[in-house]
């Protein structure tokens, strides 16, 4: 059935994102038992009522003490649940959350350009919603008790009549699948689509500027694009719950039938006494509650089953810990360092062009103490070198070797700890991760604020950075501190010049550049500033990804 594979997929997705706590495991399996003890105790109190009603003479004073333990119960396991269920819903989003960023940390770069930011950016609404179904599990515990209970109590009375309530139950979750299965369709096309709305909304974050000098521009991206995109995730999330609705009217059916053959068809042919027809009748209708409460599970299933394709459908690696917990190499182990390209090459798609781009065979030597310059036109594929060098791709051919050992798998992310790269497209994080506990911070980046030019608007105060509110320029310069702090053996810049003002393109070419040099450094300078070509040992050109001259 469909909703069993919704509930082991997403029971399943769980236990594989909840290794850091394992307690949390704990608190579902518990909040379980406790929703399925509250709702037997329901089914009981229903049990006790039914038998004082039916009963001729005086309560048993049995009956009585059982009616009062059962009315304490009742709440006591109800207040409990709903205090593991708080507890569950944070955890099981922090679970989530962090299983899903544990994946991506762990997932190779290409692999993460291929998905897309907008993709990456959808899953944070998936991570809600299998939350919101894990928190529903002690619930659907609860509901299926009280159903299981009433049956049981069904039985006793009469277990003629509960082998026919049986069929009407089974033919009625039979065709109880037809709006379920539809329900999870519609909720798969609406999920599909927010992939899409995602992408739409971050264009107008970021395109506000150039939305905002062209009105015609901003309706036609309005008309066209985002409002379309929403009405179509509109129309298919109220198509998922008209299903549901249909599947829960079929659910009060499959309850109205056995009670109007109870009360209308002769005694004399369904062979049951009056106290058996009216215990029946008091059971049913205390199911058509949990009944509605397990189709309404059903539906935060259905949702959260689509949610967990989803994420899986980014194939993502698991992990466990973070790789960088396993074996950490900060420094090279000696002043001397050589990174050796050997037959290096690697493909991708290129969308502009529309067909693959092929960076290679690339055979490189780069030297302790040596500054290079890479040249070439756009598109050439300087960028794709400099992450080839850095391990953030994996050669389809070829091998690196470093310091004379050949990179692998195993030591590909040991190597990486060798580089400080400021990418033409960086990320500016608001704090100097790592770096709080090193000595003399403050001193140090005191020193390279003055010297970049931003001590009179930035400090640094246990390793937080004040403000990174700053122009482009500025910004690129507080990401040069940071590299400079990091002192790495291998430093790669990536067009870093590009937007900074003569001054500052000075200083950085003839004193900062220089000044990693001299102090033993690696550095490799991606750049179209000729007129700097002549401070390099050497200059690298690429044209259109093959290796020119160097």
């Amino acid at each position: 059935m469909s909703i069993l594979n919704n509930l082991q997929k997403i029971l399943t997705f769980l236990m594989e994102h909840t290794r850091e706590r394992r307690y949390s495991r704990v608190g579902l399996v518990l909040a379980i038992v406790v929703g399925m003890i509250g709702g037997l105790s329901i089914t009981a109190l229903m049990a006790v009522m039914n038998t004082v009603i039916n009963s001729n003479s005086a309560a048993p004073k049995g009956l009585l003490w059982s009616f009062i333990a059962l009315c304490l119960l009742t709440p006591l396991s109800r207040l409990t649940s709903s205090m593991l269920l708080s507890y569950l819903n944070t955890q099981a989003t922090f679970e989530v959350g962090m299983g899903l960023c544990r994946r991506i940390l762990g997932a190779h770069l290409r692999q993460l350009e291929q998905i897309g930011a907008a993709r990456l950016y959808a899953t944070i609404g998936d991570m809600g919603t299998i939350a919101v179904a894990v928190t529903s599990l002690p619930g659907l515990a609860m509901n299926l008790a009280i159903v299981i209970g009433c049956l049981i109590y069904m039985g006793w009375l009469s277990g003629t009549l509960l082998i026919g309530l049986i069929m009407i139950l089974l033919l009625g979750i039979s065709v109880n699948q037809i709006p379920l299965i539809k329900a999870q369709r519609s909720f798969k096309m609406a999920r599909d689509k927010t992939d899409l709305w995602t992408k739409h909304f971050r264009a107008v974050v970021e395109g506000s500027k150039e939305l905002k000098l062209n009105a015609r521009r901003s309706e036609a991206f309005y008309l066209s694009h985002l409002r379309p995109t929403a009405a179509e995730i509109t129309r298919f999330n109220y198509l998922g719950t008209v299903f549901v609705a249909v599947s829960g009217s079929v659910t009060q059916l499959m309850t109205f039938i056995p009670i109007g053959l109870l009360i209308f068809v002769p005694s004399t042919l369904t062979g049951a006494r009056s106290g058996i027809v009216t215990g029946y009748i008091l059971a049913l209708i205390y199911m058509i509650g949990p009944l509605a409460g397990i189709i309404g599970i059903f539906e935060n299933l259905s949702i959260a089953s689509v949610s967990v394709d989803k994420i899986e459908s980014l194939s993502l690696p698991l992990v466990k810990d973070l790789p960088l917990r396993h074996g950490r190499q900060e420094k090279a182990a000696s002043s001397w360092n050589q990174i050796v390209l050997s037959g290096v090459t690697h493909t991708y798609y290129n969308e502009e062009k529309e067909q693959d781009f092929t960076l290679g065979p690339i055979n490189l030597e780069f030297n302790t103490g040596e500054m290079v310059f890479v040249a070439g036109a756009n598109g050439s594929g300087k960028t794709t070198l400099a992450k080839l060098i850095t391990g953030l791709y994996v050669p389809e051919k070829g091998d690196i070797f470093f310091n004379g050992a050949l990179v692998t798998g195993e030591t590909r992310e040991s190597y990486r700890q060798n580089f400080s790269m400021i990418f033409s497209d960086y990320f500016l994080f608001e704090s100097l991760l790592s770096l709080e506990q090193a000595p003399d911070l403050s001193r140090q980046a005191g020193e390279y604020l003055a010297l970049l030019q931003l001590d009179h608007k930035v400090k640094i105060r246990g390793g937080e950075i004040s403000t990174i509110n700053l122009s482009h320029g500025q910004r690129k310069r507080l990401a040069l501190l940071t590299a400079y702090l990091e002192d790495r053996p291998i430093y790669i810049f990536d067009e870093w010049a590009s937007d900074q003002d003569p001054l500052f393109r000075d200083i950085f070419y003839r004193q900062l550049l220089l000044d990693l040099k001299s102090r033993g450094k690696i550095v490799i300078v991606i750049s179209h500033d000729d007129g700097y070509y002549e401070i390099g040992d050497r200059i690298i050109k690429l044209d259109y990804g093959r290796l020119c001259c160097k």
